[in-house]
């Protein structure tokens, strides 16, 4: 079974995979807990480096003021709840 297997994928190749499109995964840098409602109510922020834009969270961002006992009712004009 594993000859056929390694048999019939031996020739892909180049143009014969379909690429997947690539989603963007963010990183909020919060600890959160999921309520009845379906918003998410922030434990903790964690601001990570403000240097480094790519280990920095987004809600750290100057004057967005996140801070615990905060909700997340939306993401990208997306409402958090179903």
């Amino acid at each position: 079974m594993i000859s056929e297997l390694c048999a019939g994928h031996a020739y892909i190749g180049g143009g014969d995979v379909q690429g997947a499109k690539a989603g963007g995964v963010g990183l909020l840098g919060i600890e959160r807990v999921a309520r009845r409602e379906g918003f998410y109510k922030i434990e903790k922020s964690c601001h990570g480096d403000p240097w480094d834009v790519k280990r920095s969270s987004p809600l750290a961002q100057v004057g967005l003021n996140v801070a615990a006992g905060n909700y997340l009712v939306a993401i990208d004009d997306r409402p958090t709840n179903p």
